[in-house]
């Protein structure tokens, strides 16, 4: 759980932010870290059986997954590759 203090960016399913999803293994204490954190969180709105996201349209998990990673893109430093070795 210390990890979790100490990270930018936390991304799984809507799970990782409910106590007791996921069959269980998303204990009450880890979703207390993960919302206790600084990192921005990116859930992904997966179906769980007892949550529904209100406004958010059913999609392919694959276009999920390009939205997440564009938005994981933006979220990242841009390197400086004017100083990289030839």
């Amino acid at each position: 759980m210390q990890t979790v203090k100490r990270t930018d960016l936390i991304d799984g399913t809507i799970g990782i932010l409910v106590a007791n999803a996921m069959m269980g293994e998303v204990t009450p204490r880890i979703v207390e870290a993960v919302a206790g954190s600084r990192a921005k969180k990116m859930p992904v709105p997966l179906p769980q059986e007892s949550v529904e996201v209100v406004g958010v349209e059913s999609v392919p998990l694959a276009h999920l997954i390009d939205g997440l990673m564009e938005i994981i893109v933006r979220f990242l430093p841009v390197p400086d590759v004017s100083e990289r070795k030839k």
